[in-house]
């Protein structure tokens, strides 16, 4: 995922010096990402990248980051809508695949191989917003 957020070329979000109650960077809101895709580092220098998803004309947002400062894994978060991915334990190598997928061709259908948040998602097409 870190290679791909380099390659990125997406505006940057500035979030200043906040910082989630459990160190995630889940306190973006929805307003604040003015476009589909955005990324950015937090204050502990972590890259993120942070995407609005539509499903069934329904907007949803989810932030992914580098879960450790300089660390290889990677997570999803966020508390302005529900998120489409569950990444306890880290996103795999699918779940990657599925993200860039989504992020570089403007959609993609939900697989259960994905683990989608709610079964809702399973077979649905997710575009970007």
């Amino acid at each position: 995922m870190e290679d791909f957020y380099n390659r990125l070329d997406v505006p940057i979000l500035d979030v200043g010096n906040r910082i989630g109650s459990t160190d995630y960077i889940d306190y973006i809101k929805l307003d604040e990402v003015t476009n589909s895709v955005m990324k950015g580092r937090d204050i502990f220098r972590r890259k993120f990248i942070v995407v609005k998803f539509k499903v069934d004309n329904e907007c949803y947002l989810q932030t992914f980051f580098q879960r450790y400062t300089n660390g290889s894994m990677w997570m999803g978060c966020g508390h302005a809508t529900i998120n489409l991915i569950d990444t306890c334990g880290g996103m795999d190598k699918d779940q990657v695949s599925f993200i860039t997928n989504v992020i570089n061709n403007g959609s993609s259908v939900m697989k259960p191989d994905f683990r989608p948040t709610f079964s809702l998602f399973n077979n649905k097409l997710i575009t970007i917003f």
